[in-house]
């Protein structure tokens, strides 16, 4: 990822949108993992 230097820093509200839709996309990997690694049980 790529930070460039600019005058228009992000806002808090962007880079909590931004790591809470990372979490989000974390958590569905995650629970797909686990129903796989179930069903292979």
């Amino acid at each position: 990822m790529q930070l460039t230097a600019t005058t228009n820093h992000p806002t808090d509200l962007d880079v909590f949108e931004h790591w809470l839709s990372q979490a989000l996309c974390l958590h569905a990997a995650a629970q797909a993992l686990s129903e796989y690694l179930d069903t292979c049980r």
